[in-house]
């Protein structure tokens, strides 16, 4: 790679100084059939007038000659910098580092992958309401006056907390959490920090995220590629709020279409929770039966030490049909198996007791 790059910059270079020689030639030629014009004219014409012509075609080759050149040093200066990026300096790409931090590249990339449908979610009511994808924490927690002046840390939507490493070599980060519920979103139990500093350890494998208590996320589990990613089961992220309610949506199309939107050619679904029950509203069905979502794992974070006895399925018929699920006592929280191979045409509600 790096030969060839080198072969390149030559050939050009060389073919750049043959142009130029070439044109300070011609130049240098046209310069000379004019003064030999104006020396055989000389009799007739003012002495004078061809001084300055000849001055001024002297001026203007000078002048030709000192842009080529110009042009040809800039030309050569941009080729050497890019070889010796390309060449000399270290790849960038995440594989080009060692095993552990493309293993970290990776598993970063994973958890983007995991959220993209309620990243795409956010991408719907910015386009429908004009609402913000990334947000300063001012913007839910405008009468918390200590959030104004925090310009390290930011969301995604309402409900995703993201507290980067911005320093480097630093291995832990000093972020403001608001007053309000928040769950880490690694191991999904509750911080217990409200209104104030937290120092978060950060080694070179951790990104701090926390999910807000009251929120509900979808998210799919992640493949090599968004198309692959699309056709996995959706599941849900159900963070409680101090008084076990949670709210959220989803907005769902083919992934492909530009139009999706005015057509009504896309899914849309409310989620709430409410006296241990999640609803399910079904706002817009627009979509085809080929794009259709199978409803795959629902975990609810801050279900409490209380066990987890029944966990039921109930769709707008009143049928009803038991759910297989998992209680965590140790991080309180509930993770529910929906394996139902449809989208819901109507409400649909998942009680757990």
């Amino acid at each position: 790679m790096c030969v060839f790059l080198f072969v390149c910059v030559c050939v050009c270079v060389f073919l750049f100084v043959c142009v130029s020689v070439c044109f300070c030639v011609y130049v240098c030629v046209c310069v000379c059939v004019c003064m030999c014009v104006c020396v055989c004219v000389c009799v007739s014409v003012c002495v004078w007038f061809v001084c300055v012509c000849v001055f001024l075609c002297v001026c203007v080759c000078v002048s030709m000659c000192v842009f080529l050149f110009v042009c040809l040093f800039l030309f050569v200066c941009v080729f050497v910098f890019v070889c010796v990026s390309v060449c000399v300096l270290q790849r960038q790409d995440p594989v080009s580092w060692n095993a552990s931090f493309s293993e970290a590249s990776r598993d970063v990339l994973n958890i983007r992958y995991t959220l993209l449908p309620y990243l795409y979610t956010l991408m719907f009511y910015a386009h429908s309401e004009g609402s913000t994808v990334v947000r300063p924490l001012l913007h839910e927690f405008v009468n918390d006056r200590n959030t104004w002046d925090i310009h390290r840390q930011f969301l995604w939507g309402p409900a995703l907390l993201i507290s980067p490493v911005l320093d480097e070599g630093s291995r832990e980060v000093k972020g403001y959490i608001p007053d309000d519920l928040w769950y880490d979103f690694h191991t999904a139990k509750a911080i217990g920090v409200k209104g104030q500093m937290l120092t978060m350890p950060t080694p070179l494998d951790h990104i701090n995220l926390h999910v807000r208590g009251g929120y509900i996320l979808p998210w799919q589990k992640p493949e090599n590629n968004t198309h692959y990613s699309r056709k996995n089961p959706l599941g849900l992220i159900v963070a409680l709020s101090d008084n076990g309610t949670a709210q959220g949506s989803l907005f769902w199309d083919d992934g492909e279409g530009i139009n999706t939107y005015a057509s009504k050619q896309y899914l849309h679904i409310s989620f709430t929770v409410a006296s241990n029950t999640l609803t399910c509203h079904v706002m817009v069905n627009g979509l085809l039966v080929a794009d259709r979502l199978t409803l795959g794992v629902v975990k609810v974070w801050g279900v409490g030490i209380v066990p987890v006895t029944e966990v039921i399925l109930r769709d707008n018929s009143g049928s009803k049909k038991n759910v297989i699920f998992e209680h965590n006592i140790a991080t309180e929280n509930s993770a529910n198996c929906l394996n139902q191979n449809r989208t819901p045409r109507c409400t649909t509600e998942q009680e757990y007791n």
